[in-house]
């Protein structure tokens, strides 16, 4: 068990973090999240660091039946200052995935907030995208 590896950090909403931040952890977390609730509605909370392959990842998340994006980014660029822009990363998921609500959100706690609204029992509200991101949003827990 790796903290923040399809962890899940509440039930009531359930949801996982996951710190996949490249193509080859992206597909890893997209069949975990398949195999461990298939056919779940999927809420997506997603931030990458701005040299990642992120359109490729953007791709492969869009495989899983998502109901609603919040595009953010983690927030302490003091450490690690090459968050991607939300607004361009939103841009991507609109280009594969018209008429689903997404979102940029620049505080990843208020995306976590809206993802929460959005969610019903039975939808799995999942964290991924980044290290810092994921480790961020497990802090408020």
């Amino acid at each position: 068990r790796l903290p923040i590896r399809l962890e899940i950090i509440s039930l009531h909403p359930l949801i996982v973090l996951d710190g996949a931040h490249s193509p080859d952890t992206m597909a890893t977390t997209i069949d975990g999240i398949k195999r461990f609730k298939p056919g779940a509605r999927v809420h997506l909370i997603a931030g990458f660091d701005a040299n990642e392959d992120a359109p490729s990842m953007i791709r492969q998340l869009c495989t899983l039946p998502l109901t609603s994006v919040m595009a953010t980014r983690f927030t302490n660029l003091q450490l690690y200052p090459k968050a991607a822009n939300p607004a361009d990363l939103a841009r991507l998921f609109r280009k594969l995935h018209r008429g689903l609500p997404i979102q940029p959100i620049l505080d990843p706690k208020a995306a976590l907030a809206v993802s929460q609204r959005y969610s019903r029992p039975g939808d799995i509200l999942l964290v991924t995208g980044s290290m810092f991101l994921a480790g961020e949003i497990r802090s408020f827990f």
